[in-house]
């Protein structure tokens, strides 16, 4: 998959990252690369917060 190798390569660039998650609007994961992460859930969790809270800052609510 060539996202997957984009995704890889820049994931190499970037000193000290080791994961990068490839969300679809409501947070779910639709492709990873690099390193499975214990705290999976809790990431998950961070940013839908985050995306929900950017959402109403950029809407105005």
């Amino acid at each position: 998959m060539e996202i997957g190798k984009s995704l890889r390569r820049l994931l190499d660039s970037i000193p000290g990252a080791s994961s990068i998650f490839l969300t679809d609007r409501d947070g779910v994961i639709v492709l990873s690369v690099g390193e499975e992460l214990r705290s999976r859930a809790s990431l998950i969790s961070s940013l839908q917060a985050t995306q929900d809270q950017t959402g109403k800052l950029v809407m105005g609510r």
